[in-house]
């Protein structure tokens, strides 16, 4: 048997795991079709995502892989304004979290094959092609026709890959604009969390989250907490255990730092073309995380991790707590 067909054999067992794997999640996530068919889509998104990361050129290989995906569905993404997309997509902290269950599904299962995520790649494409074509699941909801899956997978590889990269921009931007320019860390942590605040109370005055504005603070915290988990293997806390710790008696100067702060995440934004505020609001959300999980390693030595914590909150609540900041 030659390498080639060993590799191949190797892929179809791998993209049978990981299709079984993959229901078996969705279905433990909900008992609701629609909900089903669009984590999958998510986490399909987020598998691609990932793969993407791996080439000097990703852009060109993500448009490459779309122009494959539609040829060999023989179908084009559904023409459709945003409006309505918007409506049919979840909000921005349900995409970025199970996006990154697929990102890490892809990694586990590239540190399984020979050709790592070349091979997940592969699998993954197979895998989309063979899900959106065939009346699965999907079709048990008459709205998700085959355009409409695709169009929704585009969107969110798109999202994902905006949320990584972004990622790493905030951090950067954070250390070497402002920390290296005398900001503290502790305050340059929580500066960026009330940015996160910021943009999360503007996505529900305007309207473009569907998050409410009573969950708007927990679904933010979560987003953070979850990069953290993500980033920090040493880090194990219990972020509901603690209350926000509020012990400066003025917090004039977050609205300063965090006005100097926007002006170059807005200026990423802009570049990218990103303009959703919810969006906007989790991947700073994810910057923060990020930055607590690395300041609070053991490598760093920086924090403890239950500070780390208490700076996030106090960011937070900087914004939410008080009518002090106005961004506008």
């Amino acid at each position: 048997m030659s390498k080639e067909t060993t590799n191949m054999k190797e892929q179809k067992q791998h993209a049978k795991i990981l299709c079984t794997h993959i229901a078996k999640m969705v279905k433990d996530l909900s008992d609701d079709a629609f909900e089903q068919s669009i984590y999958k889509i998510l986490i399909y998104s987020g598998i691609l995502a990932e793969t993407l990361f791996e080439y000097e050129e990703p852009d060109s290989v993500m448009e490459q892989s779309f122009y494959r995906i539609a040829e060999l569905l023989g179908a084009e993404p559904e023409e459709i304004n945003m409006q309505k997309l918007s409506k049919i997509m979840p909000d921005m902290a349900i995409v970025n979290k199970y996006t990154e269950k697929g990102r890490s599904l892809a990694i586990e299962a590239a540190e399984q094959l020979e050709k790592g995520l070349d091979a997940v790649h592969e699998i993954i494409i197979g895998i989309i092609i063979s899900d959106f074509a065939e009346p699965s699941q999907h079709y048990k909801i008459s709205s998700m026709t085959t355009e409409r899956c695709f169009r929704i997978l585009i969107e969110a590889v798109i999202i994902s890959a905006i949320f990584e990269m972004s990622s790493q921009e905030f951090c950067n931007i954070l250390v070497e604009e402002f920390i290296s320019e005398g900001w503290a860390v502790d305050i340059s942590i929580s500066s960026l969390a009330a940015l996160c605040a910021v943009y999360g109370i503007e996505a529900v005055e305007e309207k473009n989250s569907k998050v409410s504005t009573e969950n708007i603070k927990q679904v933010l915290l979560a987003v953070i907490k979850e990069e953290v988990a993500r980033h920090s293997k040493d880090i194990a806390i219990k972020w509901q255990a603690m209350n926000p710790v509020n012990d400066e008696e003025d917090i004039c100067h977050y609205k300063e730092m965090v006005e100097e702060l926007r002006v170059p995440v807005d200026d990423f934004f802009e570049t990218v073309g990103f303009d959703d505020k919810m969006g906007r609001a989790v991947a700073v959300g994810r910057a923060v995380g990020r930055m607590v999980a690395v300041s609070s390693s053991e490598d760093a030595g920086y924090m403890p991790a239950p500070v780390g914590q208490m700076l996030v909150w106090r960011g937070i609540d900087s914004v939410f707590s008080t009518e002090k900041i106005n961004s506008k």
